[in-house]
């Protein structure tokens, strides 16, 4: 059986991926000291405990980085026996690892999520950001 992929080996792709920023949030209790003084004695903070909170400021989807273009160097494409899927909605997983990223570090990147050129990658970007907005 031969599969054919979107890219191939040697092929330079640009990544995109979704980007997590956070903010620390300083805690009421101790103003992020970790401690608290009781009648001359310290003890760790009931509310966080020492540890600085964090939470999810903004996620957004970005080139992966504009100076570093991705060159394929495996393919793995998952299939499944075909007893075991329904043939009307057959699809394969194809994943790529990306000679950039380090063939071997165990990095693979979607089909969905590598473009042939910058402009290509910046625009799917605006468009899944547009997504996340909504």
């Amino acid at each position: 059986m031969e599969f054919n992929t979107k890219y191939n080996h040697g092929d330079r792709v640009w990544i995109i991926v979704k980007n997590m920023t956070y903010k620390n949030v300083v805690c009421e209790t101790c103003n992020n000291v970790g401690r608290v003084e009781i009648n001359g004695k310290k003890f760790s903070c009931p509310s966080c405990y020492g540890n600085i909170k964090r939470i999810q400021d903004e996620e957004k989807w970005e080139v992966y980085d504009y100076q570093q273009t991705g060159i394929v160097g495996k393919i793995n494409i998952e299939s499944y026996s075909p007893e075991y899927i329904d043939r009307e909605n057959f699809s394969l997983k194809v994943m790529y690892m990306l000679d950039s990223t380090g063939v071997g570090s165990g990095t693979m990147w979607k089909e969905c999520d590598l473009f042939i050129n910058q402009e290509d990658a910046l625009l799917e970007c605006d468009r899944r950001n547009k997504l996340l907005k909504e």
